[in-house]
């Protein structure tokens, strides 16, 4: 488990840019279109994945809405992250046609 309380402050940035970065890219989001969606300058999110600089609260709550996750579950660990494999296959998913997720729907009921 990620124990934030016991880090240095430089050691929570570079982790939070980390945490930033993978959950954007299980996303499928790229760092300028997620800056957009956010309605900040276009580097806003390159620079936090950097470590340059960290979100505001109200900002890092409107990250987690952009990402699709909870705030708790963007600072969870990451190993045995239901909620993130969950949020993956959902993103597949919507790019399936009706006769593909039919396909999948009747895999899925074959396994309960």
């Amino acid at each position: 488990m990620i124990e934030w309380s016991k880090t240095s402050p430089e050691k929570r940035t570079e982790m939070f840019a980390e945490r930033l970065k993978e959950l954007r890219k299980i996303a499928g989001i790229s760092a300028r279109e997620m800056s957009l969606k956010l309605e900040q300058n276009p580097g806003y999110i390159n620079s936090i994945e950097q470590g340059k600089s960290l979100p505001t609260i109200t900002s890092f709550f409107s990250i987690c809405d952009c990402l699709g996750i909870s705030p708790a579950g963007f600072l969870k660990p990451t190993e045995n992250s239901s909620d993130e494999k969950i949020h993956e296959i959902v993103r597949i998913m919507e790019k399936l046609t009706d006769e593909q997720l039919e396909a999948i729907n009747t895999i899925l009921e074959g396994l309960l």
